[in-house]
């Protein structure tokens, strides 16, 4: 299967990125920083560049700072709250 051109993009931007801003762990480490913050944007529905850049610059800031837990915090503050939909309805 052919790689998505919008993903790989999103992934350079994204790796080029977290070394800008100093990480210099090797790709032992690195890639599960790099694979859980492009989970995290996808779950966020995000997966190009162009769409919310300053939420992949967000997440990429908090998971240096916050690491996983950073991100399922923003992760829980900004996905539509399935309960609050259902009291509408109601």
């Amino acid at each position: 299967a052919e790689n998505d051109p919008e993903i790989d993009a999103l992934y350079d931007f994204v790796a080029r990125a977290m070394r800008e801003r100093g990480n210099e762990a090797n790709a032992a480490l690195f890639l599960p920083q790099l694979y859980s913050i492009l989970g995290f944007l996808a779950a966020m529905g995000l997966d190009r560049l162009g769409v919310n850049d300053e939420l992949i610059i967000v997440a990429i800031a908090t998971h240096e700072q916050l690491g996983d837990e950073g991100l399922r915090t923003i992760f829980a503050q900004f996905r539509p709250d399935e309960d609050a939909e259902n009291e509408d309805e109601a």
